[in-house]
């Protein structure tokens, strides 16, 4: 079957299904048209695009002429294949769009075929190198932006801006070689024998004696090393309710089973393994992202895009791992004093010693001897945790340019002086096409936790500093919008059924899924959550019914009616689904919301359409 759920436009909250044997379905004001728009709508062709079913049974986008169609918000292209959940756009921004909806079943005698890689549009493939190539690639792409996005793209202009993209990744990976050079001539050799002596490999090890590296410690006490939370921390460390807060996946988390060990091994030839006993991590790693999502941040997009969550990076990301047995005197590193921290600037001069293993040779040897690697870099910026300038005592965000991977998580930064100044946390990656891994982007933007973090959670003030920090994080919120209140504006600007027509709030209700909800799905088999509210709707008037999940959890809306018959739904998981819908006759529609098996709280809105008084 063939479902067209009209998103906006003189057709919106209107569902059209096609029987699945229907090969061509064409769209536009010509009346013999299968989909067909009032003809005043002068945004549509009388014979706009037509949707075909080609060989393999997909369906693929037609144009005709020079008619514009979108196809979730870039330029569509003539035989573009198409997916089930896609939104398409026709013409203008002020012409209406769809959603289309795609089954197609393999018959019961053949074997259906496994997933296939996807095509990239050109415009993806394009922002994909913007990424890649870092703020220079990207200021090109905003300056031929105008040429490139005309629906006539074609393959000199392509094949001309790659070209240039390519030189101007050349020249700024040139210049941040040169200024690697320079730090590296900055930094006294004395200081980086100290650093790569006292920077340890943190490994995990099974039942069986089979070994993985975790991440990066450098030696603070006699006993005592200093790494990252996501590297120190355990899942029984972390309540239940709060993991999803913390990293939405903490993949370094482990309830270790009978036989598991962590250790962190010694640098150099022979160097000895220390089983680790004990581990904290700084309070805020927890208090500062929970915060932050419960106040629910968005930001709205340039242009009338989708908005999106405000960014969260992992803040006070400092753990501590205590060994069994003392280790070799001497090591312990020294963190820069309050005055040298607070002095930071941007340009100067980094070093950092760790063990980046991610897709990286030899990375499996590790455990059984250890070579740190040394990189140099630059500070490129320094901000708080809302990536927002602030004053040198709220500048916890270390941005610089020092190149990591997965594994140098941990890292201790050094400056010339041959003091800590920060602790390696995460880095700026690009996925890989394939879906098969990540890499770390030519922008060269990385990040790492100011020192004094460090000397907080060793000396026992973190809960006094958090306390301090929770005022200023309460300032910085009034920087930003609540997520429902900017995506809902989105929401209700997508869905107009005319340019001039406006939403009226008339209902908003809080609800929450819980255990006691839960039922099992009968298709997939799989633990989900369910909670029908009522809703009383009048006769010849259009709805909007907003759903907004918090902590962004993917949910699926159904509106049904006394019959207990779907009439409207928006099953794209997502964390606002919204339908429109006129009902034919005054009465109680059900509103279905599924989840998952997690508790989540959620808003429902539900607004009227007000004609344009003109």
């Amino acid at each position: 079957m063939v479902a067209i759920t009209h998103r906006s436009g003189p057709l919106a909250g209107k569902v059209q299904s096609f029987e699945p044997t229907k090969d061509r379905i064409e769209i536009g004001r010509d009346p013999s048209c299968d989909i067909v728009y009032p003809e005043e709508e002068t945004s549509v062709g009388h014979r706009h695009c037509a949707l075909v079913r080609d060989a393999s049974g997909d369906f693929t986008l037609h144009l005709y002429g020079t008619h514009f169609v979108a196809v979730d918000k870039l330029p569509g292209g003539q035989d573009q294949p198409l997916k089930s959940g896609q939104v398409l756009h026709l013409g203008p921004a002020s012409g209406p769009s769809f959603e289309i909806t795609l089954d197609k079943a393999a018959r019961a005698d053949e074997l259906a075929t496994i997933r296939q890689p996807e095509p990239t549009p050109i415009p993806l493939r394009i922002r994909h190198l913007t990424i890649a190539g870092g703020a220079i690639a990207a200021l090109l792409i905003l300056a031929v932006g105008g040429s490139l996005y005309k629906a006539h793209l074609d393959r000199e202009q392509v094949a001309a801006t790659i070209a240039s993209l390519g030189q101007d990744q050349q020249t700024a990976k040139d210049e941040m070689e040169r200024l690697a050079h320079a730090a590296a001539a900055s930094i006294d050799q004395g200081a980086i024998d100290r650093l790569v002596r006292s920077t340890f490999l943190v490994f995990q090890q099974d039942a069986q004696g089979r070994q993985f590296a975790l991440g990066t410690a450098w030696v603070v006490g006699p006993n005592v090393l200093a790494t990252n939370a996501h590297v120190s921390a355990q899942c029984n460390d972390i309540k239940t309710d709060d993991q999803f807060l913390v990293k939405r996946e903490i993949v370094e988390c482990n309830d270790y089973k009978p036989g598991e060990k962590v250790f962190v091994r010694q640098p150099g030839s022979g160097g000895k393994a220390y089983e680790v006993m004990g581990h904290a991590f700084h309070p805020g790693y927890v208090a500062f992202p929970k915060f932050v999502l419960a106040e629910d941040p968005a930001l709205g997009s340039y242009g009338g895009g989708a908005p999106s969550e405000l960014d969260i990076i992992d803040g006070y990301d400092i753990g501590l791992l205590r060994t069994k047995e003392n280790l070799p005197p001497g090591l312990a590193l020294e963190i820069a004093s309050p005055g040298e921290l607070l002095a930071l600037k941007p340009g100067m001069p980094l070093a950092s010693a760790g063990y980046p293993a991610e897709s990286v040779a030899g990375q499996n040897v590790l455990p059984i001897s250890a070579t740190p690697q040394v990189h140099y870099g630059n500070v490129s910026a320094l901000t708080d945790y809302f990536f927002l300038p602030a004053d040198p005592a709220h500048q916890l965000l270390v941005q610089h340019s020092i190149p990591i991977a997965g594994g140098a998580s941990g890292s201790p930064v050094i400056a010339p002086s041959g003091h800590v100044v920060a602790v390696v946390s995460s880095g700026t990656m690009v996925g890989i096409s394939s879906g098969t891994g990540r890499t770390p982007s030519a922008a060269e933007i990385n990040y790492a936790q100011r020192a004094d973090l460090v000397n907080e959670l060793l000396a026992n003030q973190t809960d006094a500093a958090l306390k301090a920090d929770h005022a200023y994080w309460v300032r910085q919120m009034d920087n930003f919008k609540r997520g429902i209140d900017v995506i809902g504006a989105w929401v209700i600007d997508q869905s107009k059924p005319d340019p001039k027509a406006t939403a009226q709030l008339v209902s908003e209700t809080q609800d929450k899924l819980t255990a006691s909800d839960l039922v099992i799905d009968p298709v997939s088999g799989k633990n989900q959550r369910t909670k029908v509210e009522k809703l009383n709707l009048s006769e010849k008037t259009r709805y909007l019914v907003l759903v907004y999940a918090s902590d962004e959890t993917n949910i699926q809306i159904y509106l049904k009616d006394a019959k207990n018959q779907t009439d409207a739904d928006n099953s794209n998981a997502q964390w606002y689904p919204s339908v429109s819908y006129s009902p034919p006759a005054s009465g109680t529609w059900s509103l279905v919301v599924v989840g998952p098996d997690r508790d989540t709280s959620f808003t429902t809105r539900v607004y009227t359409w007000q004609p344009s008084s003109s």
